[in-house]
C-alpha cells in the first residue's frame, strides 16, 4: 500500500452561507480529476452550481501525479472555492468505498490509497470518492431507464446506469477503440468503428439513451445522430457531485 502522509492543508470554512435550499443541505465541492486538468465547482443544496460553469476552478494535473501531489492540488482548489460542507471527488480508476483499487491513468502507486479518508483530512469535511465517469454520468443522465455514457478522451471509459444507479466499475474491454488512432486512421474510419461499437453496446445493454462526453465528444457528431444519442460537454459532469450523497450509489 502506498504510504501517504495525511497532512491537513485546508482551513475550516464557514458554513453559514452553505445552506442554499429549504432542507439546509450543505454545499458540495464537486471535483473532476483528469489526466491533464483537475476541475472543481461548488454546488448548492439542490445541486445547482453557485457560479457559471465557464467559471469553474482549474488546476494542472501534476506532471508526476503521486497521491501526495495530486491530493495537495485538489486541496488547493478547495481553498479557492466558495464555502462548502462536503466534497465529491471523481477519480479516473477503480474504487471501492472511497479506496483506489487501481488506476490505469496514474499507475500502480495509487493502488489501495484511501482517497476519501485522506481528502477528508485535507478538506476538513466529509468526502466521497467515486469513479470520474460515474460522477460525469450523474451530471447528465435523466435517471430513468437504462442509460449509457461513453467518455472519449486520451482513453475511453464507460458508465452504465439503471434508473440513475450506476453499475460499479464498468469497463468496455474488447469493445474499446483507441482514441489515439483517430489521427492515424482518419476521422471517417475511426468514427465508423466508434458507431459500430455503439451499435454492439446497444444490442448488449438495450440502453434507452446514449450520452457521449469527454474532450473528443464533438468528433462523434460529424454525422446525424440518432434521436436517443446526446453529445454532452465534459463540464456538465461536475453537476453530478450531489448524487453520491442522496442515496444514488451503486447497484
Amino acid at each position: 500500500m502506498t504510504c501517504v502522509a495525511p497532512v491537513p492543508s485546508v482551513a475550516p470554512k464557514s458554513l453559514s452561507a452553505a445552506s442554499a435550499s429549504d432542507d439546509e443541505r450543505p454545499h458540495t465541492l464537486s471535483v473532476d480529476v483528469g489526466s491533464t486538468w483537475i476541475r472543481a465547482l461548488v454546488l448548492d443544496g439542490r445541486g445547482h452550481p453557485v457560479r457559471p460553469l465557464h467559471e469553474v476552478g482549474f488546476a494542472k494535473t501534476p506532471s508526476h501525479p503521486t497521491p501526495e501531489a495530486l491530493m495537495e492540488t485538489v486541496a488547493s482548489l478547495g481553498t479557492r472555492a466558495e464555502p462548502f460542507g462536503r466534497a465529491s471527488i471523481g477519480f479516473p480508476g477503480v474504487l471501492h468505498d472511497g479506496i483506489v483499487c487501481r488506476s490505469a491513468v496514474f499507475g500502480p502507486e495509487w493502488m489501495e490509497v484511501p482517497l476519501a479518508p485522506l481528502m477528508e483530512l485535507r478538506l476538513r469535511c466529509p468526502v466521497k470518492a467515486v469513479r470520474a465517469i460515474d460522477l460525469h454520468g450523474w451530471g447528465v443522465i435523466h435517471g430513468r431507464g437504462t442509460e449509457l455514457l461513453l467518455a472519449v478522451g486520451s482513453r475511453m471509459d464507460v458508465a452504465l446506469f439503471r434508473d440513475g444507479v450506476p453499475v460499479p466499475n464498468m469497463t468496455l474491454g474488447k469493445y474499446r477503440p483507441d482514441p489515439a488512432r483517430f489521427e492515424l486512421d482518419g476521422p471517417a474510419a475511426w468514427t465508423r468503428r466508434f458507431w459500430k461499437m455503439a451499435a454492439d453496446l446497444r444490442k448488449r445493454f438495450h440502453y434507452d439513451r446514449l450520452y457521449i462526453g469527454g474532450p473528443y465528444a464533438g468528433r462523434m457528431g460529424m454525422i446525424p445522430l440518432p434521436s436517443d444519442v446526446t453529445i454532452t460537454a465534459s463540464l456538465n459532469g461536475l453537476l453530478g457531485g450531489v448524487a453520491p450523497w442522496d442515496g444514488r450509489r451503486y447497484c
